[in-house]
Formats: structure tokens, sequence, C-alpha cells
């Protein structure tokens, strides 16, 4: 029998295993660990515990029908007696009883991310059976033999023996490390009130559980006392859950912020095993390594049967890196295809419910909905950048956001002017980043980073479609997203084989996704600019003033989602200077929202961006025939340019069908340039109907 056993044995708890194991594997897990961790307590330690087991043991022969109670008294006393001793985690534990000792400099020597998978390895072995331990303890035998003899070829050694031990945890058919994270914390007695919470708490829980492995024995120490006051108080106060849950999420995220690791994305790729492939992955863009990290994350929470699958999928790409790095790009794009296929599968949702639920807004999303679209999306945007702007500004956004969870569950009549309030302080967090925009975010997450430019050299009317409608696809759901990136996966590979015909390509891609998008009822682009710069309380306001100034209002919301991070943090301040003053002072709107426009078309002008005119043209695919129809005379062009600019307020049917016409106009003028007045007139008789 292995260590575990011999440890339960020695303790005499052998007559009462079934009992235990009766109230399920999160308490016999707890006994097990404890029991194990106890050989290396020293003999002070040693002899209170099996003083504590001696009575547990009399306790569940004498009540085997209370057996809970009498296993969490004794799991608690016994987890402060090992406490006490001062000694390593399980993590160090595993890596001694396998023998690495020796040679964990060496290991260590080829950086942190080898070492973490050994780590993960050593530990998930504990729990793999007997079998599985035996099997992989020969071949942790052969690597410290082979690294003794041969330390100057450690890293091939180390590579090798990776992929063995791999095969063998997959075959132990154990849960994974967020299971095991929550069963060490002792939180199996409460689990089920605490989803009953929602999704929200739960996956915040199991986060905080998983990076708690990785902090330390100090910050592990620590959250294991939070995490008992937690369980103990949700049996004592069940329906007072919700408080106790959030009071302990705080705690334990200060906690976690404390012991200087990496995030969840650097634990993803760790336990992938993507270490060692790093720099080349890195090597072909940020587009691709954004989409590597983004499906790593993903995969934390999509299950078992898909970790598996996925596994699979990145060893054979780390393979095929180290032997073919010169074709690096084929071999990362072929696998992004794979990956995205298998997370489709999960059924789990997209990044941005797994951004809000990161940031604890599960109990309060009902509160901010009801503010209406305008400040529920710019929150869901704010948490998405918030992803990728690093630990510093995600912690610091965390206690805004802590705040404005209690504050709008004190104060919900007032929600309002907090959410207001939050917005604020977080924008001007995500500006400090340094991060990209939405835009390049919606493109990096949809592969696009290899056909850039090629699609740019197309001209700037294709480029933004493909970025207007790329961003659009971040919140049209994620049935419609899983449509538009079959589509784009297309688009990028026919791209790829026939960049010399690169414009009917990307021409039939657009048609195919300016459709989806028109399926989500998802709103214009207008109205997402208008949104995401907090216009949503005063837009009636403004309205109230008449059509001159609100045209002037969205056309310059609309400029600015193009006009850079820079002049959009300055719009921002403008903006939110007007609502307040609009809100404190909305009799006097006339000069306020006149002073507005002045100060903002100075930061558009500022920008070198084109205006309205300009994206309407280039959104409708005109950029390749604007000489023929100039050349027509200002008459036509004028019009052309009037019916393109309605059109961007005309609403998504109008907008259809107006796109359908121009296609057929381009394709015409195209064929027969000779012919283009009869075809323009046509065109714009069909338009102005």
């Amino acid at each position: 029998k292995d260590l575990v056993d011999f440890a339960l044995n020695s303790l005499g708890l052998g007559q009462v295993i079934d009992t235990i194991q009766a109230l399920g594997t999160d308490y016999w897990n707890q006994i097990k660990q404890i029991a194990t961790q106890l050989l290396f307590a020293g003999q002070q330690i040693w002899q209170q515990a099996t003083v504590v087991f001696q009575q547990l043991v009399a306790d569940l022969q004498n009540h085997a029908t209370d057996a809970l109670p009498l296993v969490v008294q004794a799991i608690g006393q016994l987890t402060a007696l090992v406490g006490q001793s001062g000694k390593r985690d399980l993590v160090d534990f595993a890596l001694n009883s396998l023998g690495l000792g020796q040679v964990i400099d060496t290991i260590q020597a080829l950086g942190t991310d080898y070492w973490n998978q050994i780590k993960q390895i050593a530990t998930q072995l504990l729990f793999a059976g007997q079998q599985i331990w035996q099997q992989a303890t020969v071949v942790f035998q052969q690597l410290v033999a082979d690294l003794q003899n041969h330390a100057t070829d450690a890293l091939p050694l180390v590579v090798q023996a990776i992929g063995q031990l791999t095969a063998l945890v997959g075959q132990s058919g154990k849960r994974d490390l967020v299971d095991f994270a929550l069963n060490s914390l002792g939180l199996g007695q409460v689990i089920d009130t605490i989803q009953a919470l929602g999704t929200d708490y739960w996956n915040q829980i199991k986060q905080i559980a998983t990076q708690l492995l990785f902090a330390g024995q100090q910050i592990w120490q620590q959250a294991t006392v939070v995490f008992q006051q937690l369980v103990a108080d949700l049996q004592n106060h069940a329906t007072d859950a919700l408080p106790l849950v959030v009071q302990a999420i705080g705690q334990l995220t200060a906690l976690v912020g404390q012991s200087g690791k990496r995030d969840l994305v650097d634990f993803a790729l760790n336990s992938l095993g993507l270490g060692q492939v790093i720099d080349t992955i890195q090597a072909l863009g940020t587009d691709y390594w954004n989409q590597i990290k983004q499906i790593a994350t993903q995969l934390l929470f999509a299950g078992q049967q898909i970790w598996q699958q996925a596994t699979v999928v990145f060893q054979q790409l780390v393979a095929d890196l180290q032997n073919h790095a010169t074709d690096a790009l084929p071999l990362v794009v072929q696998a992004i295809g794979q990956l995205t296929a298998l997370v489709g599968q999960s059924g789990k949702r997209d990044l941005v419910d797994f951004a809000l639920n990161s940031l604890g807004l599960g109990q309060v999303i009902d509160t901010i909905q009801a503010l209406g679209t305008d400040y529920w999306n710019q929150i869901k945007q704010i948490a998405t950048q918030l992803l990728f702007a690093g630990q510093q500004i995600w912690q610091q956004a965390t206690v805004v956001f802590q705040q404005l969870v209690a504050d709008l569950q004190n104060h919900a009549t007032d929600a309002l002017p907090l959410v207001v309030q939050a917005i604020g302080q977080l924008t001007a967090l995500v500006g400090q980043s340094g991060k990209r925009d939405l835009v390049d975010f919606a493109l990096n997450s949809l592969g696009l980073g290899q056909v850039i430019d090629t699609i740019q050299a197309l001209g700037t009317d294709y480029w933004n479609q493909i970025k207007q409608i790329a961003t659009q696809l971040l919140f049209a759901g994620q049935q419609i997203w899983q449509q538009a990136t079959v589509v784009f996966q297309q688009l990028v590979a026919d791209l790829q084989n026939h960049a010399t015909d690169a414009l009917p390509l990307v021409v039939q891609a657009i048609g195919q996704l300016t459709a989806l998008v028109g399926q989500s009822g998802k709103r214009d682009l207008v109205d997402f600019a208008l949104n995401s710069l907090g216009l949503g309380q005063v837009i009636d306001t403004i309205q109230a003033l008449g059509t001159d100034y609100w045209n002037q209002i969205k056309q310059i919301a609309t400029q600015l989602l193009f006009a850079g991070q820079q002049i959009w943090q300055q719009a921002t301040v403008v903006f939110q200077q007007l609502v307040a003053d609009l809100q404190n002072h909305a009799t006097d709107a006339l000069p306020l929202v006149v002073q507005a426009i002045g100060q903002l078309t100075a930061l558009v002008g500022q920008s070198g961006k084109r205006d309205l005119v300009d994206f309407a043209l280039n959104s409708l695919g005109l950029g390749q025939v604007i000489d023929t129809i100039q050349a027509l005379g200002t008459d036509y062009w004028n019009q052309i340019k009037q019916i393109a600019t309605q059109l961007l307020f005309a609403g998504q049917q109008i907008w259809q069908q107006a796109t359908v016409v121009f296609q057929q106009l381009v394709a015409d003028l195209q064929n027969h340039a000779t012919d283009a007045l009869p075809l323009v007139v046509q065109a714009i008789g069909q338009l102005t109907a």
C-alpha cells in the first residue's frame, strides 16, 4: 500500500473508513491529507493527533449516525495541530516522497514552467491510486538518475518525463486541481450552500482556492482560518449565507493579492505545459499569444473531459514546435482551431461572464441591468478589459467593485450615482494599464492577427468594416460568436492560401458576418458608442434640444471609437462632466451641450480621423469605387454621401437592404466602369426609395 494508506492504518482509522467515506469525498480527502502530513510533523504532534483520532474512532463506533459533526470537529482539531508543526505543504511532501529532492535545482534552472508542471504532477499523483503511483515512481527514479548523469541535457529529459507522467495522471480518472483545492480547504460540507447563491460566487471561491495552492504556506494557513470560519458560520447561519460568503471572498482576495503569485492566465499556461514554447508563440505576434492565453484560461472551467482532450492538443503542439520551430505559424493556427472547437463544446459561458464572475458582480447584476443597457454594457466592457490589464490594475479595480457591490446592497435605490461613480474610477484604471482597446481585443479573439496586413492592404473601407463587425460580435451572444468564428477561421485559411485573391474573399466574409450580426438583435455602432461614453441617462435631455445637437453628439461619439485611446480618455472626461452638469442643471442644458460639443469637436480634430461621412462610405464598401463616382460630378457624389450618412441612423433592417444595393453597385461599377452613370442613377433611385 502507499504512504496514504500507511498513515491511515498507523493512526487506527481502518475500522471507520467506511463511515467517513459515506460522508463524501470532501471529508475523506481531508482526513487522508491530514494523516499523510502527520507522518512528517514530528513525534510530539503525532502523539497529540493519535489521541484525537482514537477519540474519533471511539465516537464513530458508538454514534455512527452522528458521524458528520464528529468528523468535522476532529478535522478542526487536527488541522490546528498540523498547522503547529511548521512542516512544508503537500506539494513539498509529494516531491520528497518521489525522491526529487536531489535534482530540484536542476529542474528549477529550466524555468518556472517546467518546475510548476513537475509540482502539479507530483501533487496529483498523491491521489491517483497505488498502481499509478508505482508507475510514476519508476519514471521519477529514471529521471533522477538521468539528471545526475547528464545534467547538461536536462531539458529533453524533463520534457520526456513530463510527457510520460501526464499520460499516467490522465489514466487515473481523478478530479482536477480545482476539486483538490476545495477539498484541501475543507469546503466539502458547504458546497451546496455556496452553489445555491449562484455561479458567480461559486466561481470566485473555486478561483481563490486554486490560486491558494501556489500562494505559499503562510498565505495558505491564513486562508485556511478564513475558510474554517466561513464553514462554521454557514453551518450555523445558512439563511444568511450571502453576506458571509461575500465577506470571506473579500478577505481571501486580499490574501491572494499579498502572495505576489502570477494570475490565473499564467497558471493555466503552466498547467498545460506551454512553458517551453512561450517564446516561439510570442514571436508570432500578440494576436496568436492572446488567443492561446484566452483558450488556456477558458479550459480551466471547461470540465475534466474537455481539459484532457485539450491537453493532448497542447502536448502535440509543444512537440511539433520543438521539432519544427521554423514552421511555427501553421502549427499554432491548426492548434487554435482544434482548441477553439473544444472550448465551444464545453457549453461554458464566454469571457465576459468569466470576468464579471471573477469580480464578484453576481449579486448586483439585476440592480445594474435595471439602470439600462448603457451602464450594463460599460460594466461588461470594463470587466473584460481588466482581465488583460495586469495584476496591479486588477487588484485596484477589485477594491472599486467590492465597494460598489457593498454600496448597491445597502443603497439600491441610489444605484445610478453609485454605478456612474464606479464606472468613472474604473475607466481611469483601465486607461492606466496601457492595454489595447476593445477593437484590438475583438480582432485578436477571432484569430485575425495573421491576416491583418492582407486585409489592410485592401483599403480602410474593408478594414473598418471588419473592425466594426468584430467589436459588435463581442456583445452578440455565444451562439452568434461561435458561428462568426467559423466564418473568420475560413477567411483566415483562404487568405493564407489565396492572398492574391483577397478582395472577393473578404467581401464574401463581410456579407456573411453582417448577416450574422443582424440576427443578434443588437444595436448598431452608434448606440454602442453612446453607451460606452455613459450618455444613457441624459439622452432625453439632449434630444429635447433638437435633432441638430443630438446628431452632432451621435457623430462625435461614433468618431471617438476610432480616435485612439488617448483621445477617447480625454473625451470621456468631457462627457462625464456633461452628464453631471445636465443632471444638476437640466434647465440650462443648451449652453452646457454647446460647450461640450465645442470641446469634443476640437478633440476629434486632433485625432486625424475622418468624419462620419467617410465612416459611412467605408462601412458600405464604397472605397474601391469612389473615384468612379466622383468622376460623374459633385451632384451624384453628394447624393451618395448624403444617403450613406442617413443610413447610419436608419436602423438595422434598412441598413441591410441598402448594403445589398451598394454591393451590387460596387460589383457593377468594377465590371462596367464605362457605363457608370446609369448604374449610379439606378442605385440612387433604389436607395432614396
